[in-house]
């Protein structure tokens, strides 16, 4: 079972999950004690009464979003090509949106398990210190993500899609602190191919994505565990 937490308005978190909001620092020995994998969730009254979940727990989302997951978990790399055995910390994200988005998918089929290179730059993460150019916006620190999977056939207004970050000091960044907030942010069919010309060529836009800023009582019990990781 995952170590999950359902957060609400009030921040109603399981006893499972450690609250931020008074901004004291996770330990060292908090972080070493916490069960893997350790994951935090919310989500809206729209996919509480889909899933049968407590809907008093349930938030407003950014439209389109209607549940999120952020997951810090170990990964383990067997002995080969002349590397020992090791452990790795990985960071991902698990979105339900409305299948109604006009989204890019990196792949031809409704239900894909593994994504390939079509998945590349087609997801970022950024802070939620957004900019305004004319009458989009554009994100400060901000870093690729990765498809890992979608299944476009879960219910039939919901889709379900796996990110993983570069690693857990990429949410954007290893600077970044709970206080920045996150900002998801997913390609739109027919928008600009970022992938073509490399991330630092072209800012990227709200033109071309959709953007999700997650709930900061999501990020205030995630990213600490996030930055714990990467250190």
């Amino acid at each position: 079972m995952h170590q999950c937490a359902f957060l609400s308005l009030g921040l109603s978190l399981f006893a499972a999950t450690k609250s931020f909001s008074n901004n004291k620092p996770l330990t060292e020995a908090e972080f070493k004690a916490t069960k893997l994998p350790y994951s935090v969730m919310a989500y809206s009254n729209k996919y509480a009464h889909e899933y049968g979940l407590d809907a008093s727990k349930a938030i407003k989302l950014p439209k389109g979003l209607e549940a999120i997951r952020l997951t810090l978990y170990k990964k383990h790399y067997p002995k080969g090509g002349g590397m020992l055995a090791f452990d790795m910390y990985k960071c991902s994200a698990e979105l339900y949106v409305d299948k109604n988005l006009n989204l890019y998918w990196p792949g031809d089929s409704a239900k894909v398990d593994k994504v390939g290179d079509r998945g590349l730059q087609k997801s970022q993460v950024s802070t939620s210190q957004l900019d305004q150019k004319g009458k989009y916006w554009v994100p400060g620190p901000y870093a690729s993500m990765l498809y890992d999977s979608y299944d476009r056939t879960i219910k039939s207004g919901l889709a379900k899609i796996n990110l993983s970050f570069f690693g857990c000091g990429y949410t954007p960044s290893r600077y970044t602190t709970a206080q920045d907030g996150l900002v998801i942010w997913l390609e739109k069919q027919g928008g600009h191919n970022y992938a073509a010309i490399g991330q630092g060529e072209r800012e990227i836009s709200s033109k071309d994505f959709y953007i999700f800023k997650l709930p900061q009582k999501l990020v205030d019990s995630y990213l600490p565990y996030a930055r714990m990781a990467a250190s």
